[in-house]
């Protein structure tokens, strides 16, 4: 998820567990997921959700000897609301404690900037324009676990090793209005930009390259990951070059829930460290990049789009 804009205090509404980790007397731990935030959580149309974050979620309960009840959430945005207002919306009314797939990003943490918002859509939840506007709490994060990166794509194997400051005669393609298409326009103070091709931001970067339009173009890591699940033995791969702009993800908890998300990082920092969160990163089709400094970022920068460290 991005950053997510995610009945009353008094009257909880009733969730249906999607997927149940454990037994347990205690009460569960409810969290949020995103049912269409492929590789992190995806859910078919009959069946649990699935992805990375089922797997960091269940650790966390585990830890906290709680069975873990996932409530899948599908974000119906208006233009009076956000996902990251929605996804508050959804802490706030108790429908979860955590929310996964969070964009640690400065302007979606902390005080909401604005009073009230809906929530998502989600089991059990009343039609859009029924659901109440709940008050909106102030929002932290827990440890990242992730960092969402830029690959470079191709299909032809003879371009398996093209980076950014070497793409030799490739064609290269940009999305308008892509973080992904400003990386590239700009790369090394716009050194590419008369051999960029110009695609519109509708366009798919995989047909693009699939047709022969273009012979490569920045795609975010965990697209490519996704693409290659939904179409294996594809011939779309990465060339290994990684675009040094990073954005991590987490949890996030409302600030009431502090201790909380102290476990939730406890749990996050032990994953990385004995090496569990990359293997279950591996097994759900992840390809799991360590979270970096700073956790928390303002966005894309001019000088990041400019990146020249790969």
């Amino acid at each position: 998820m991005t950053s997510a804009l995610f009945k009353l205090m008094l009257c909880v509404p009733v969730v249906f567990a999607t997927n149940v980790w454990a037994a347990s007397t205690a009460a569960p731990l409810r969290v949020c997921m995103a049912e269409n935030n492929a590789p992190f959580s995806h859910k078919a149309r009959r069946g649990p959700v699935k992805g990375l974050d089922v797997a960091i979620a269940g650790a966390i309960a585990a830890r906290l000897g709680r069975p873990l009840e996932i409530v899948p959430f599908e974000s119906e945005l208006e233009d009076e609301s956000t996902l990251s207002q929605e996804v508050n919306a959804m802490l706030s009314s108790n429908v979860c404690e955590l929310a996964s797939g969070f964009a640690m990003l400065q302007q979606d943490l902390g005080p909401p900037s604005r009073v009230t918002s809906r929530t998502s859509e989600y089991p059990g939840a009343k039609s859009y324009k029924q659901r109440p506007w709940i008050t909106l709490g102030t929002l932290i994060p827990s440890q990242p676990y992730h960092a969402v990166a830029m690959t470079l794509v191709v299909k032809d194997d003879a371009l398996a090793d093209l980076t950014l400051g070497n793409l030799g005669e490739a064609r290269i393609g940009a999305l308008a209005g892509t973080v992904a298409g400003a990386a590239t326009v700009l790369f090394d103070n716009g050194r590419l930009t008369k051999r960029v091709r110009h695609l519109s931001r509708d366009d798919d970067a995989f047909e693009m390259i699939n047709s022969g339009v273009v012979e490569t173009m920045l795609v975010s890591q965990s697209r490519l990951d996704n693409f290659a699940r939904e179409n294996p033995g594809n011939r779309m791969r990465s060339t290994g070059y990684l675009h040094p702009l990073r954005l991590n993800l987490g949890f996030v908890a409302l600030a009431t829930q502090k201790p909380l998300l102290t476990e939730v990082s406890a749990e996050i920092a032990s994953a990385i460290s004995d090496g569990r969160l990359a293997k279950w990163a591996t097994n759900s089709g992840v390809t799991w990049l360590a979270p970096k400094q700073p956790y928390v970022s303002q966005g894309p920068m001019l000088a990041q789009l400019r990146g020249v460290t790969n």
